[in-house]
């Protein structure tokens, strides 16, 4: 049972390499949803973005540190 479709879409998740965010990366990647990756680590973030993509999902990532004001 599919409850929404997101095909067509792209969601950037913020912290989305890992816990709670890469978690929502994969939600919004089973409901067929591409995904950006936005986190700090590279090397986490490519782990990630494999994973995704073994979902059948197109997936990215870029350094993104949240917490910095520039």
């Amino acid at each position: 049972m599919t409850l929404f479709d997101l095909k067509g879409k792209v969601a950037v998740v913020t912290g989305g390499n890992g816990g709670i965010g890469l978690g929502m990366a994969k939600g919004l990647a089973a409901a067929g949803c591409d995904i950006v990756v936005a986190a700090r680590n590279a090397d986490k973030s490519s782990r990630a973005v494999k994973e995704l993509e073994s979902l059948g999902v197109r997936a990215a990532a870029i350094s993104v540190d949240a917490a910095a004001e520039t």
